[in-house]
């Protein structure tokens, strides 16, 4: 996605060329969007909106290290969690927002899941192209 604004805000500059010279992401600068009002208490979901944004540049960054480490082999979201032990409500959102940044792709493998269901397995893109 080629696209000035990413959920509805700016998205932030660049990475420095000290990061692309060591490879590695900003994950911590990609802005949130509250979420969708649903008929929870008052004062509930600005609540964990609020614990949400403190905590997604490093669930980002453990999740995007994890897939990374994963290699061709990918993960599925019930994978990261066993690894990361990040809360699969937690891992769905936070992969998207790596999909959305061009980090990470639906590899088109399923794998089932400790369920028997059939998961979508995440590979990371190579730096500096499309696979």
């Amino acid at each position: 996605m080629n696209s000035d604004r990413l959920f509805g805000e700016s998205v932030p500059a660049p990475a420095s060329a000290d990061q692309h010279a060591t490879n590695t992401p900003d994950l911590t600068r990609l802005p949130l969007s509250l979420p969708a009002h649903h008929k929870a208490p008052r004062g509930t979901s600005e609540v964990a909106a609020k614990r949400a944004a403190r905590r997604a540049p490093t669930h980002r960054q453990r999740l995007y290290a994890a897939i990374v480490d994963a290699g061709e082999a990918g993960a599925t979201d019930a994978e990261l969690e066993e690894l990361t032990g990040i809360r699969a409500q937690t891992i769905s959102p936070r992969r998207g927002e790596l999909v959305r940044m061009g980090l990470v792709v639906d590899s088109g493998r399923r794998r089932n899941t400790p369920r028997n269901s059939p998961a979508a397995v995440w590979v990371a893109l190579p730096r500096g192209g499309a696979q």
